[in-house]
């Protein structure tokens, strides 16, 4: 367990991966492992969309600019010492390449989903519309994305929750062993 003094700063744990992935499920349930030892809190890359008043689309600038505001509110949140467990598409290498430079405790996560099991999740219907030709600019179908190019843990969920819920003590483990008190 993550433990107050175990931990000396705040640090971001970027969950990322396509829509459907499990990344807001991975970053609810972290919070909830960690959330009671730490002061943290858990950001949502639509619940900023909604907090922002959704003033921008889902095209190719748009999401960058949401990937960033989100970037940079991360930022701000851990140099006043919280852990920030993130969960957002935000598949750029910008955005990567951003968060590497400007976030100096940083543990990035990176979800890898067989695209054959986000299009039988697909809660949201986003997928199958897409491939349908009914809704455009979606990444995985229409738009492009980029992996991460070094994430410090790629999970691959296949869907089994409980071997993907076990990568929770992989992240702790990540936190203590990056940023705990030497």
């Amino acid at each position: 367990m993550v433990k107050k003094r175990l931990i000396k700063k705040g640090v971001l744990v970027w969950i990322t991966g396509l829509p459907g992935s499990g990344k807001t499920t991975l970053a609810q349930t972290l919070y909830r492992f960690i959330g009671d030892k730490f002061p943290s809190v858990c950001i949502d890359g639509d619940a900023i969309r909604n907090i922002m008043g959704n003033d921008l689309g889902y095209n190719m600038k748009d999401r960058l600019a949401n990937a960033y505001r989100i970037a940079r509110l991360n930022k701000y949140l851990i140099e006043h010492n919280l852990i920030v467990i993130c969960s957002t598409v935000s598949l750029f290498k910008e955005i990567h390449q951003w968060n590497r430079k400007n976030i100096k405790n940083l543990i990035e996560v990176y979800i890898d989903v067989p695209m054959d099991i986000l299009i039988k999740r697909d809660q949201k219907k986003m997928y199958t519309q897409a491939l349908n030709g009914k809704k455009k600019n979606v990444r995985g179908v229409d738009q492009s994305f980029d992996i991460p190019e070094k994430p410090d843990l790629i999970i691959r969920n296949n869907g089994d929750l409980d071997s993907f819920l076990k990568n929770i003590k992989k992240i702790n483990k990540l936190i203590i062993n990056k940023y705990g008190k030497r």
